[in-house]
């Protein structure tokens, strides 16, 4: 995870889609927990997230902060292949 937001002032959501009747929530819990300590790896918190039900389990993180207008980064002249850095 890059911090590339202003004075570091970065929240994270956990996304997450889980098959609560097929696997054990202990599994949840221990993938929940691997994303937290990514987070405060890198110095971010964790602001709160979604969950639904789902066949197949899904984890992301939706991020959310400020940047300085002159550090954006986009993906306009972004073609296959390339890779960000």
């Amino acid at each position: 995870m890059s911090m590339p937001w202003a004075g570091g002032r970065c929240w994270r959501l956990n996304l997450v889609m889980f098959p609560s009747k097929a696997l054990d929530m202990g599994l949840l819990k221990e993938i929940l927990r691997g994303g937290n300590d990514k987070v405060v790896e890198a110095g971010a918190c964790m602001a709160g997230g979604h969950s639904v039900e789902d066949n197949e389990p899904k984890y992301g993180l939706a991020v959310t902060g400020l940047v300085h207008p002159d550090r954006i980064w986009t993906n306009a002249g972004a073609r296959p292949g390339m890779l960000s850095s």
